[in-house]
């Protein structure tokens, strides 16, 4: 029995050559259509950035939009979990409940202060990176 591997032969070369006739002959424009071309490209451009300059406009709306939302949710559930882990607490250290008017009454109240502010006006600053 052989120890050599079956090896594969390479692949066909293909080589392409130019063909001068196929080419069409170069047409010179003249200044009056280079300077037609040159401003519907500049009319183009103009096109695209307000179209751009909207879309920028309404990602940054929406970014805005999410992260407030984003931050109050983060904000409600970080109460929940205070609230949770104060009533975990009084119940394994078996205090009575009196205590639990102050901080969850205090606790609540901010739950509630954030969820009428997180949807009002929309004043949370956002780093803008400009690359």
């Amino acid at each position: 029995m052989s120890r050599r591997l079956p090896t594969r032969e390479p692949a066909t070369r293909i080589l392409y050559y130019p063909e001068p006739q196929r080419q069409a002959p170069m047409v010179p424009y003249t200044p009056e259509q280079l300077a037609e071309q040159r401003q519907e490209r500049a009319l183009a451009y103009a096109q695209w950035l307000t179209r751009f300059e909207a879309s920028q406009e309404r990602e940054r709306r929406t970014r805005r939009l999410l992260i407030r939302a984003a931050l109050v949710v983060l904000a409600v559930l970080l109460i929940a979990v205070a609230l949770l882990v104060w009533f975990v607490y009084q119940a394994i250290t078996g205090m009575s409940l009196e205590p639990l008017a102050d901080v969850g009454g205090f606790l609540l109240g901010l739950l509630v202060l954030l969820l009428v502010i997180g949807g009002g006006c929309g004043c949370i600053t956002i780093v803008q990176h400009y690359h």
